[in-house]
């Protein structure tokens, strides 16, 4: 999920990382076959892999009686904490189709995102404040981790010129985020 439709296509579809590059072993081979149009990859197996946007919370509705399997968000940030809620209640799965080497593994929800925006304070307190990052918390047998990421971390990108774009940044706060 990302808020808007434009930035799956541009984060997730299109260059060197996105599925299209990712995937296209496998498109040769005839394994699947990408839907531009419906932002869809639709594997021989039936598998599916739909990227979804929610542009407005009254869209939360298109997608009641969905079922989800692996619920990605991209940039939680983005989004309200009741769209989050709404679209957790999706993620369900018929356990009798798991194949047992992937048994224990799904459903599962996936968060990822960058400090500031509508969601920034709610994220923090829900996913943030209060938990050691790498340590996986158990609630009600849901299990939770922070993994952190930091700038250094990322091995495409050159550190020195971002952070010099980032300290142009006017909000401090966001900047030391």
């Amino acid at each position: 999920f990302r808020r808007h439709s434009g930035d799956l296509v541009m984060n997730h579809m299109q260059g060197a990382g996105g599925f299209i590059a990712l995937l296209e072993p496998l498109i040769k081979a005839g394994v699947c076959t990408i839907k531009s149009r419906e932002l869809m990859i639709v594997f021989n197996n039936k598998s599916v892999i739909k990227l979804a946007h929610l542009n407005h919370f009254n869209e939360i509705y298109k997608y009641q009686g969905m079922e989800i399997n692996f619920l990605i968000f991209d940039e939680l940030t983005h989004f309200h904490k009741k769209e989050y809620e709404f679209l957790l209640t999706r993620l369900r799965i018929n356990h009798n189709m798991i194949p047992e080497e992937f048994k224990g593994m799904f459903p599962r929800a996936l968060c990822a995102s960058n400090p500031g925006n509508v969601g920034h304070n709610w994220v923090k307190a829900e996913f943030i404040e209060g938990y050691e990052p790498n340590k996986i918390y158990d609630h009600d047998g849901i299990t939770q981790v922070f993994i952190p990421a930091k700038i250094h971390q990322n091995k495409f990108l050159d550190v020195e010129a971002y952070t010099k774009s980032l300290r142009q940044l006017s909000d401090k706060s966001l900047v030391d985020a």
